[in-house]
């Protein structure tokens, strides 16, 4: 019995949660991340000018290791033309798509099973004018294809600079081009610093709710950050179910990093959190080049949407279900070993035990209240066309 018990305790030893360190990289601009149950990895993408490459990592912190990033297409208008930006991997049907900018037009390309395997046949998903930082929309058993537009290519309001467009795919590589809605223009003050700009649009599903986050103002001023986008109905075609939170950006520049924006929104792993990646810069007048770093950080959805304000340099604790295996502490073995050769010689037996996560608090700012009833929609609608592993 005093044999079991001393075991045990070893063999405890220190629960040790996975952890990583921001900026997950010095230069990743306008970030984009996945996390794919049917592989239990990451899937991340960022603006590399000549090329598409997705980052494939079991943990938050192997998205740093550049030898976990694959090229997965270079075409040679790719490298002439090297305007390659905004990249999102998403699994259609079990297959994996790319979608993604070039010489300020949106387009896709098509994969296989494997999220780094070969991609192929490019097209061109709307040509009525410029498009850029498209992305892919799921409400109920439908999807939908969502995209910075000019605002005067689509319709009568020609308020300038860029806004948001939203049109229904009709397969994972058309869109219905006769059905195009703009769902936000840039019309706050807070949105027109160096120049009108609504782009970057990304779903976040949370709470049985759906929203967009978007970029407002120019990106080489500090004032560029993220817009909140809320759908009110069942129809995103319809411009008027999409209630924008006007008072100001839910996430703008603060302690020492500027410009925060062109974020993606994923879930941890075990689908209890959810995260916000994004670039920023350390250069306080913003920018719009490879010097915007990426950062993580977990996003509180406890009482409403609190995206609280950028982190600086450091370790923070990783997503929910990223445990690492835990070690006997030295101590414990030592003290065993002095108690019990038998106990010595197992104790030395290499043995592996997931540990038990606290999550810390997360300042409660910029907090968007979350309608958690009546809603028409319900996560079981959401196993659909779209099987993107980040969606709840």
């Amino acid at each position: 019995m005093i044999f079991t018990t001393l075991f045990a305790s070893c063999l405890l030893g220190v629960a040790t949660a996975a952890t990583f360190t921001n900026p997950l990289r010095p230069s990743g601009p306008d970030p984009f991340i996945v996390y794919d149950h049917d592989t239990s990895s990451y899937l991340f993408m960022q603006t590399n000018g000549d090329a598409l490459r997705v980052t494939k990592s079991p943990t938050l912190a192997g998205i740093s290791d550049y030898g976990n990033e694959h090229l997965v297409l270079q075409t040679q208008e790719m490298k002439d033309k090297p305007t390659v930006w905004a990249g999102e991997i998403h699994k259609i049907d079990g297959i994996w798509y790319i979608y993604y900018s070039h010489a300020d037009a949106v387009y896709v390309v098509t994969g296989t099973k494997d999220p780094v395997g070969s991609y192929k046949n490019p097209v061109k998903l709307y040509d009525k004018g410029w498009g850029i930082d498209g992305t892919v929309l799921v409400v109920g058993v439908n999807n939908y294809f969502v995209w910075s537009c000019h605002s005067e290519d689509v319709s009568d309001n020609n308020i300038g600079g860029s806004s948001i467009c939203i049109s229904p795919l009709t397969s994972p590589t058309k869109i219905d081009q006769d059905r195009i809605s703009i769902i936000s223009r840039p019309e706050q003050a807070w949105e027109e610093t160096g120049g009108k700009t609504n782009e970057g649009p990304q779903p976040l599903y949370w709470g049985d709710q759906i929203f967009i986050t978007y970029s407002a103002s120019f990106c080489s001023t500090a004032d560029y950050s993220l817009g909140l986008l809320h759908l009110s109905g069942d129809d995103p075609m319809n411009a008027g179910a999409w209630i924008k939170k006007t008072d100001g950006p839910v996430f703008k520049t603060g302690n020492g990093e500027y410009g925060p924006g062109h974020n993606g929104m994923f879930l941890s792993p075990d689908k209890s959190e959810l995260w916000n990646i994004y670039h920023a810069t350390t250069n306080s007048a913003g920018s719009c080049g490879n010097d915007r770093s990426t950062f993580a950080q977990k996003v509180d959805g406890t009482n409403g949407l609190d995206f609280g304000i950028p982190v600086g340099p450091g370790q923070s604790e990783g997503p929910s279900g990223e445990d690492t295996a835990s070690k006997p502490a030295e101590s414990d073995i030592n003290a065993v070993a002095t108690s019990s050769k038998a106990v010595t010689d197992v104790a030395t037996t290499s043995t592996k035990r997931r540990s038990q996560r606290t999550r810390p608090a997360v300042r409660m700012v910029n907090t968007v209240t979350v309608r958690r009833e009546g809603s028409a929609r319900s996560k079981a609608k959401r196993a659909r066309f779209a099987e993107d592993d980040d969606v709840l």
